[in-house]
């Protein structure tokens, strides 16, 4: 997927929220995220980008701005973790990562296909993706990442009461997503403020908080 330059976006200025952007690999993607958020998928650019493509890279920002535990890596040049579970359109985009980096360490894509693969890997992965024919196993498969540092991801409204993360939603026709801050914190995970405005909506302390 091509990244955007920043010379090459155009916006009109009463739509662009401004933020503080990372200066970490990925920040033109980070740029490239709020874009898509505010715009949609059309009217700020072109080509029309696929909603996998979309969702590939929010998923890619929104890691830059998650700290896993010092103890979620073997190693200072241990790989970046990304765990795949089933199969859709976006487990073919997430594929595509491991030509990327993750503050300089590689990216590791795992591809998982039954319950007993997922729980013998379950402490290599930092992220979990439930593709969506796997949807209806998303309970038993949450239930195994408990108490780990591993940021669940799905495109799910119903993934939150079982333990998710991240859950893509779309709305008017924009890919957006929403953020479980207390199962974060369950999962020994720290997810910075700044992602808070980019988000539709967060859940903290029990309670449901809209973003935008």
């Amino acid at each position: 997927m091509g990244i955007l330059s920043e010379n090459t976006i155009k916006v009109r200025s009463n739509r662009f929220r401004s933020f503080t952007r990372l200066k970490k690999p990925g920040g033109v993607l980070t740029l490239f995220l709020s874009l898509i958020l505010l715009h949609g998928t059309q009217g700020f650019c072109q080509p029309v980008y696929r909603e996998e493509v979309v969702q590939s890279a929010i998923l890619y920002s929104i890691a830059q701005f998650v700290d896993w535990p010092d103890t979620s890596f073997e190693s200072d040049n241990s790989p970046l973790r990304v765990c795949v579970f089933g199969e859709d359109l976006l487990k073919k985009e997430l594929m595509k990562w491991q030509k990327r980096s993750y503050f300089n360490r590689p990216i590791e894509i795992i591809v998982l296909n039954d319950l007993v693969g997922l729980q013998n890997a379950m402490q290599q992965c930092q992220i979990l993706y439930i593709a969506d024919n796997q949807l209806d196993h998303s309970k038993k498969i949450l239930s195994l990442t408990k108490s780990l540092p591993i940021l669940s991801v799905a495109d799910d409204d119903n993934f939150f009461k079982n333990g998710g993360i991240v859950s893509f939603v779309e709305v008017g026709g924009r890919v957006n997503f929403c953020l479980n801050l207390d199962n974060a914190a369950k999962n020994k995970l720290q997810i910075s403020s700044k992602l808070f405005g980019l988000s539709l909506s967060i859940i903290k302390n029990g309670t449901v908080m809209e973003q935008r």
